[in-house]
């Protein structure tokens, strides 16, 4: 399977509801996991990472960028937390909130 953009939302968007189920406020979800999840085929983080990127929202956060560049955890949007640093990758991990998705 080669999943696309959509594929990649829709499995984030499933794990945060299945957090919200579990009473959960905030869920903490791995790109390379999601990637995984799907049965990625080659090269698709940036597809993946992208996806995860598109569902950011006011209030959630990035934990870490895959190659461990500093993140602004003052940052309000997605790029003021990640600056000029690369995204792409297993590695990326984004806190995102359970309520209102």
């Amino acid at each position: 399977m080669n999943p696309n953009a959509e594929a990649f939302r829709a499995e984030v968007l499933r794990l945060i509801h299945a957090a919200a189920q579990q009473g959960l406020r905030y869920v903490e979800i791995r790109a390379g996991d999601v990637h995984r999840n799907l049965g990625g085929v080659g090269n698709r983080q940036p597809t993946c990472c992208g996806a995860m990127r598109s569902l950011f929202q006011a209030g959630d956060s990035i934990v870490r960028l895959p190659a461990d560049h500093p993140v602004n955890p003052n940052g309000v949007s997605f790029d003021e937390q990640a600056g000029e640093n690369n995204f792409q990758g297993a590695n990326l991990v984004i806190c995102y909130q359970t309520a209102g998705r």
